[in-house]
């Protein structure tokens, strides 16, 4: 979670900086690499779910990453949350 939030902390600074080089910064940030490893594993989740698994998220650093990995994975496993109407209810 670290990771995730010193990374969001260079995307704000790219969009308050007002460079030219904006998207070269924000791929920089690593971002997107960040995002791309919670939706894995939440990816992961709601596949074992599926497949009738039982499934026990605990990640040992104490922050908020299994809440994040479970709330994907519900969102993920409902097709209604899946559209943008459903999205919406969510945000």
């Amino acid at each position: 979670m670290q990771y995730i939030k010193l990374s969001y902390l260079a995307i704000v600074q790219c969009f308050l900086s007002g460079k030219k080089t904006f998207i070269k910064d924000v791929l920089s940030s690593r971002w997107y690499n960040g995002v791309m490893q919670y939706l894995k594993g939440a990816l992961e989740i709601s596949e074992r779910v599926q497949n009738h698994k039982n499934v026990l998220v605990k990640c040992y650093d104490g922050k908020d990453k299994s809440a994040v990995l479970s709330a994907l994975a519900q969102i993920i496993l409902n097709p209604f949350y899946r559209t943008f109407n459903g999205f919406s209810v969510l945000v």
